[in-house]
């Protein structure tokens, strides 16, 4: 056998006694705990008690974590109370999906009012009403999109992130504390047999002893800092839950203004008041998400609605809506024109109004009245 075999060979036979020592000890010290941790149930091993603070903190952080964990499964029932989408939205952020943001009930109730509505006529009494109270849903339904865009990102985002990264980097360190105190309770149990022993037996113990200490005293150091960044967390939701009353406080006000004018237009219309006779219908301005700006050029929907002014103009070509931007219009239909043409996407448009909603009409479609 050469030397570098002989080498080899006893490197791997030193590499596999520290594993199996290891190991070993590994296992008398799990024997140990286990021993300690039975006995202390019996009530036949002392045990070493926390500080009245730790405990106090101990007991606020597992309040604080059951509170936070209830609030998260209601909130996400209140956004979603469909079970089976609420899953579909878990298994997506499991596999890093984005989510697809879909319409509200409120939207699709509306898109279907004012769908009904125009099938029966925009200048029939009925056919006008269902066309506004449409119009009416849709804008409460976009509100609330916008509700409860700011409730996740606000309310129920910041309180995950605290239980999958604080409360369990918290629950592995109060584990480890556990797992340092019983050893700790053990090496005092050695020290107070071998006080009787041979005093090699028991410098032994008291050195393990001091160790074990410095170790439990580090560690307790670790969990107590913890604990009290969990107390910190409670003004942290505070303010998270002030943000967010005062969202739903400005979705509710909303809403409650617009279906007040909705229901006063409505009595006129039932009153005998044609629809087309009654102000241009303005919703009440609602907080528009971060990502997009207060006011743009080009409105997000169709059916927008807002004060007429501006000039008359005849309608010359049939012009067939390609977005929700964008106002169906025919030909020899009279639009209001609001603002000055724009540009867009290489084609001049303008903002028109026509039977109280707005849209974008190509330009050279217009001939204006004098």
């Amino acid at each position: 056998m050469s030397s570098s075999t002989s080498a080899s060979a006893s490197q791997f036979a030193s590499s596999a006694s520290e594993t199996a020592s290891r190991f070993a000890g590994l296992a008398s010290k799990t024997f140990s705990r286990a021993m300690q941790f039975s006995q202390e149930k019996m009530g036949s091993a002392e045990k070493t008690e926390m500080d009245f603070r730790f405990q106090h903190l101990s007991e606020r952080a597992d309040k604080t974590k059951l509170a936070t964990d209830r609030l998260i499964k209601a909130v996400e029932v209140y956004l979603e109370p469909s079970t089976g989408a609420r899953i579909q939205n878990v298994v997506k952020s499991k596999l890093n999906h984005p989510r697809t943001p879909k319409e509200t009930v409120l939207e699709k109730l509306g898109s279907t009012m004012v769908e009904a509505g125009e099938s029966l006529g925009s200048d029939e009494q009925y056919g006008g009403a269902l066309i506004r109270a449409g119009i009416v849903q849709q804008h409460i339904g976009e509100a609330w999109a916008e509700l409860a865009a700011a409730t996740t990102s606000k309310f129920l985002d910041p309180k995950t992130r605290f239980i999958n990264v604080d409360i369990r980097e918290l629950t592995r360190l109060r584990n480890q504390l556990s797992k340092v105190r019983l050893d700790l309770d053990v090496a005092k149990t050695k020290v107070r047999k071998a006080q009787n022993g041979p005093a090699e037996k028991l410098a032994e113990a008291e050195n393990q002893l001091r160790n074990t200490q410095w170790e439990f005293d580090e560690q307790y150091k670790q969990v107590k800092a913890a604990l009290e960044t969990v107390t910190e967390e409670h003004d942290r939701q505070l303010i998270q839950l002030v943000e967010y009353v005062e969202a739903q406080n400005e979705y509710f006000q909303n809403a409650a203004k617009l279906m007040g004018d909705l229901t006063n237009d409505l009595r006129s219309i039932r009153s005998g008041a044609p629809a087309s006779s009654l102000a241009p219908f303005a919703p009440t301005a609602t907080a528009a998400p971060a990502t997009k700006p207060a006011t743009s050029p080009v409105p997000t929907s169709g059916l927008a609605r807002g004060p007429a002014s501006g000039r008359k103009a005849r309608v010359v070509y049939d012009h067939e809506a390609n977005s929700d931007s964008e106002l169906s219009v025919s030909a020899d239909d009279i639009v209001t024109v609001l603002g000055e043409p724009l540009n867009v996407n290489s084609i001049t448009m303008c903002m028109c109004e026509a039977r109280g909603v707005r849209g974008m009409v190509p330009h050279a479609f217009l001939e204006y009245l004098q």
